[in-house]
């Protein structure tokens, strides 16, 4: 809103964002959960405690110290998956055999996984990470939760870091170190 609209008194103006659920029962206006943002020139802000999957109806109420101004037209928006927030839970890693790593973990918690999850993505590289060690990258199904390093070298500390990943965001990640050692049948750890 142009500085000039607050009659006179941007000093003490602001917005005032009023929002609900859209659903077959509205509920009346005065009972919207509302974020009063201060000074006229905020233009975003973030709605943190919307639920996904969900309609939203949106409004926004100028004030200033004379009272609230005009309210906007309400603008409906759908709050689609968002970010995961949790990460790979029990992750093991078991030697095979002296070239490869079997990795297993189970999937973040229902609440943390923001909707579908697309899969996994598994960075490993023999340390100390340099021109020589470049990092690799396997890219894994999100109805897996197993895989194997395969074709790693002997003798050799890996950091292996598990991601989960959804659409186009890649968060949360597990990291650890281990070393590939296996003499005969048993590993030598």
């Amino acid at each position: 809103m142009p500085k000039e609209d607050f009659n006179g008194d941007p000093q003490t103006g602001g917005y005032i964002i009023e929002y609900r659920e859209l659903s077959d029962f509205p509920s009346p206006l005065h009972s919207y959960p509302r974020v009063q943002l201060k000074g006229i020139y905020v233009r975003e802000h973030n709605l943190s405690d919307l639920t996904i999957g969900k309609n939203y109806e949106i409004i926004v109420i100028p004030y200033n110290s004379q009272g609230n101004g005009p309210l906007s037209r309400p603008v409906s928006v759908y709050v689609g998956e968002a970010v995961p927030t949790g990460s790979p839970r029990s992750v093991k890693a078991e030697a095979v055999s002296a070239t490869e790593v079997r990795l297993s973990w189970r999937p973040p918690k229902a609440d943390q996984q923001n909707g579908d999850l697309s899969g996994y993505k598994i960075f490993y590289h023999s340390a100390p990470l340099n021109a020589k060690n470049l990092e690799e990258i396997e890219v894994i199904s999100a109805s897996d939760t197993s895989h194997s390093l395969i074709f790693l070298e002997m003798y050799t500390n890996y950091t292996i870091s598990i991601l989960v990943s959804e659409l186009l965001y890649v968060i949360e990640e597990v990291t650890f170190s281990l070393n590939i050692c296996y003499l005969g049948i048993q590993p030598c750890w």
